[in-house]
């Protein structure tokens, strides 16, 4: 369900219930700020929307591939629509106290600005926590790995032992499968960054594929296909099952893991689980030569220099 359509319904008890409260009883007189307080909150909006045009401006000779600036300008619009009625609607909301329906309006417009921005936040209560599953040793590994916790200590085995390649991989592109089919400028760019990193010949984390798939992959020309990287990650997970699982229960990452999972049972973490969300922080390290922006990026996964063994597979 799209974002328009999802907000209203969710705030719709809200209005109601305030719709009800003021129908019922007399405004709060108290529910104001002091004259003080009006201008620096009004600078601090019209400070946001300057930071905005600068950074077009700024970025505004660069020749992008999709439609990024485009998208940089109508956000800019709408963020100056939106804090203009929330501006005016608080200048509204404090000179006039005397006409009930101006504070009624302002004050609706308020609280939808205000719940809207509480969405996005985990603690708000809107977004359901699940109970932490215990690791079981006999589940499948690919239901393992989608455990973050599980799936990070498993990775760092693999580096330990000069095999986190194929994991790293893995991790990759569960992240890539977090982005919306509906955003493929994300997917393109996550898709070039794996493909360059891990499918390449000679690459800085080449995996241990076979030819065929990885010339499926390199020769596709579609970076926005979700199964792009499927029959690399078959291949990858029989190869750590049969390298790498049956070491790490009983290595010291494993019996760590297990120590951190009984002390801490509240760490669920739910941006893990949210496919709606646009959140993929590994995004922040792609690169290569259409990175519009340019930027060198550093990875996370280790050391500048690593060496990695090449698991042996059937081809």
């Amino acid at each position: 369900m799209k974002a328009c359509v999802l907000l209203p319904l969710i705030l719709l008890p809200w209005i109601a219930g305030a719709t009800f409260i003021h129908t019922s009883k007399p405004l709060n007189r108290h529910c104001h700020m002091r004259t003080q307080w009006v201008v620096p909150v009004v600078c601090i909006h019209v400070l946001y929307v300057a930071a905005l045009i600068s950074v077009t401006c700024a970025i505004r000779h660069i020749e992008f591939l999709f439609h990024e600036f485009k998208d940089l300008l109508r956000g800019i619009i709408v963020s100056t629509v939106a804090i203009g009625l929330w501006v005016a609607a608080y200048i509204l909301n404090e000179i006039h106290e005397d006409v009930p329906w101006v504070q009624v309006t302002s004050r609706f417009f308020l609280l939808v600005t205000t719940m809207g921005r509480a969405l996005g936040i985990p603690d708000s209560g809107l977004i359901q926590r699940a109970s932490p599953s215990v690791l079981n040793p006999n589940e499948p590994l690919d239901k393992l790995l989608l455990n973050k916790k599980f799936r990070q200590s498993f990775m760092d085995f693999a580096d330990s032992c000069l095999a986190g390649e194929s994991v790293h991989f893995y991790d990759e592109v569960h992240e890539l499968r977090k982005i919306p089919v509906d955003d493929p400028v994300r997917r393109v760019y996550m898709a070039r960054h794996i493909v360059e990193k891990y499918i390449v010949v000679g690459a800085e984390m080449e995996v241990n594929i076979s030819h065929r798939t990885r010339q499926e992959i390199l020769v596709t020309q579609d970076l926005t296909d979700p199964n792009l990287f499927d029959g690399a990650v078959i291949e990858l997970m029989q190869l750590m099952k049969t390298n790498l699982v049956k070491d790490f229960w009983s290595s010291m990452f494993f019996l760590k893991l297990k120590e951190e999972s009984c002390k801490e049972p509240d760490g669920y973490d739910p941006m893990e689980h949210l496919g709606g969300w646009e959140f993929s922080p590994r995004l922040s390290g792609v690169r290569g030569s259409e990175d519009p922006f340019h930027q060198v990026h550093r990875g996370n996964s280790g050391p500048d220099v690593q060496l990695y063994s090449r698991l042996d597979v059937n081809h």
